[in-house]
């Protein structure tokens, strides 16, 4: 559920969570599903913190379109 933002994801910027969030139209559950998928997140003292490049290298190692329902089924 993206939004179509103008701001985007700058390769040389670090984002705390909640703006990271918001740029790129996820929730709490999806920011969860993408750590637990790779993508690196740093605190510096209490503070979550993603870097745009890392968001960008983790994006370009993601698979390009989702299995099907029919190869999740397992008979």
């Amino acid at each position: 559920m993206a939004t179509n933002s103008p701001i985007g994801i700058a390769a040389d910027v670090v984002y705390p969570i909640a703006a990271f969030c918001a740029i790129v139209g996820w929730n709490k559950a999806a920011m969860r599903s993408a750590r637990r998928a790779g993508l690196v997140v740093f605190y510096h003292g209490n503070k979550a913190l993603v870097r745009g490049a890392d968001f960008i290298e983790w994006v370009g190692t993601r698979p390009t379109e989702a299995p099907s329902a029919a190869r999740l089924i397992q008979h």
